[in-house]
């Protein structure tokens, strides 16, 4: 790892360096401009240095997009390469990368990080106007993204060569920097963001055709994720580690807070009981026009090179380079649609409703019959929106002991009406009630709905989607719970980058490496080498270029 860092860290100096200088928004739009801020130069100490010191790092950070979905995804059990793809993305299929790959170079990671330490180190956060002090924003957004991007290079790669300094020439890239694991990371980028969680996030208006409060990480989000993945790599029982699962609920419960619900006119469902005709607003989430009030942070990336960083999924979408497994397809299906005809009486038929939102087979030429991953049309990468945001916090909570308040996450929907209502939220799971469970309570959350509702029509209504009788402990009840909730990450998010990222996590709550291994074997066509394969930890993590 320190020949990396000094190998590659000289890379970013000399090449990448720190691209954001004191210069028009002329100049800084054009992205291939070669004017660079070098060691000496001055403080950050104003408004136009700050936004155009954090408008760069938001430009390092598009060129992750792709390696963030691809290797997210392309690795779990939801998407597939078909013969049309090429062999970088092959390889990463069927976890035959090698050093040289696209996807193990790890410099783009290390650019990003290294402009987030400049700034950190080099803005003024002591001035005061009018008794605000106006940089303060600015400093807890990029370290979320230094947060975020570290805890991504830690997930792909195992390790990480950590810093907090700039490294501006070549003998500060010489210098020993410690090498971090998961669980030594995690610890040490709580401690790092903990306080800035308390601060709000910059606006800037439009930028990248965005609007600027989508395009920074959310920080409570970013620590729910950290104490998530705290939890997990624990050696420890996950009893043991209940507090910590809490806390990781908590913060998901805070920026819940600010998202307030989970849309119940954001869904497809049937218009009718014949099950002929259905409308969908649920797809709308992921559309060329980023608006929506679930949206929570994204990646905008321009149309074409000439406007600046560009995404190649929309590409891989159109030529038919990927498509969903399987193994999705069938999960889709085999879910159960209520469709209430009366106050008494519900109708059923097969099949969640998201997967029109999700997957389009072609009819006609060479692409017929390939379930192409329509979430990729656009140039808009979804890092966090509301409905994962809840799965999330019904992960923490199922895992903090609470595996009735988990499902109703999914079935009901928290709201004042739910969590007085003990058939679909148990009292004892609620006395005394947490805090990060009486938000719930606030009136701007009586429109929330279950997740599962959002394409399986009502599913309080549904009698087969319960926890069963046959959970007879706690222990069965979370298990049962958990596998659900894996279920659900793929109906509602399938695509977006997370995936095998999720089946890591819970395959690390349970201690089983096994977990992830079977659900990835299963969807190749030699089962058995995958599963004795993944079932060594070792083999989860990309090799990176030495």
């Amino acid at each position: 790892m320190q020949l990396f860092i000094k190998k590659y860290i000289k890379l970013i100096v000399m090449v990448l360096a720190i691209s954001i200088v004191n210069t028009s928004c002329e100049d800084f739009f054009d992205f291939k401009s070669n004017q660079y801020m070098g060691a000496d130069e001055n403080t950050i100490n104003s408004a136009n240095d700050t936004v155009f010191s954090v408008i760069g790092i938001l430009t390092k950070m598009q060129k992750l997009s792709d390696k963030y979905v691809l290797i997210g995804e392309l690795r779990g059990d939801l998407l597939a390469t078909t013969a049309f793809a090429d062999e970088e993305l092959k390889k990463l299929n069927s976890f035959s990368t090698d050093n040289n790959s696209y996807f193990s170079d790890v410099t783009d990671y290390y650019a990003v990080i290294n402009n987030c330490n400049y700034f950190i180190s080099r803005a003024d956060t002591s001035i005061s106007v009018k008794g605000n002090k106006p940089f303060i924003k600015e400093l807890g957004a990029v370290k979320s993204f230094r947060a975020w991007t570290y805890l991504q290079l830690v997930l792909n790669f195992g390790k990480v060569a950590y810093y907090e300094t700039p490294i501006l020439n070549v003998s500060d890239s010489e210098k020993k920097y410690p090498v971090l694991n998961i669980a030594q990371l995690v610890d040490t980028l709580i401690k790092d963001l903990e306080p800035c969680a308390k601060y709000d996030m910059p606006n800037y208006g439009t930028i990248f055709t965005a609007d600027s409060k989508y395009l920074f990480l959310n920080t409570q989000c970013l620590l729910g994720d950290l104490y998530l993945w705290k939890a997990a790599v624990s050696e420890d029982n996950y009893l043991s580690q209940k507090t910590i699962y809490e806390k990781a609920a908590q913060y998901y419960a805070d920026a819940i807070v600010q998202k307030k619900f989970v849309n119940s006119n954001i869904d497809i469902k049937w218009t009718n009981s014949a099950f002929t005709s259905s409308v969908d607003s649920w797809s709308s989430l992921f559309g060329q026009t980023v608006g929506s009030n679930e949206l929570i942070s994204i990646l905008s990336l321009a149309s074409n090179s000439y406007s600046g960083n560009t995404t190649q999924l929309p590409y891989y979408y159109k030529n038919a380079h990927l498509a969903a497994s399987q193994k999705l397809i069938d999960l889709f299906d085999e879910q159960v649609y209520v469709y209430p005809l009366s106050s008494t009486v519900n109708s059923f038929t097969y099949g969640d409703l998201r997967k029109k939102g999700s997957v389009f087979s072609g009819s006609t030429g060479d692409f017929a019959d390939i379930p192409l991953p329509v979430k990729y049309r656009y140039n808009t990468i979804v890092l966090n929106r509301v409905g994962q945001l809840y799965l999330r916090y019904a992960e923490a909570v199922n895992r903090a002991g609470k595996p009735g308040v988990a499902f109703a996450v999914l079935k009901y929907g928290l709201n004042s009406t739910t969590i007085a209502d003990s058939k679909a939220v148990p009292t004892n799971e609620i006395t005394p009630m947490p805090a990060y469970v009486s938000v719930f309570n606030n009136a701007a959350f009586n429109l929330s709905t279950g997740i599962h509702t959002r394409g399986c029509g009502n599913s309080a209504l549904n009698t087969r989607f319960v926890i069963p009788l046959s959970c007879t402990t706690l222990n069965d009840s979370v298990t049962f719970v958990e596998n659900t909730i894996c279920d659900e990450y793929a109906l509602e998010t399938a695509f977006e980058g997370n995936r095998f990222q999720d089946l890591m996590r819970i395959s690390e709550h349970r201690n089983d490496p096994t977990y992830l291994a079977k659900k990835i074997a299963s969807t190749h066509q030699d089962e058995s080498y995958y599963l004795t394969f993944l079932s060594d930890k070792l083999n989860w993590y990309l090799p990176s270029k030495q």
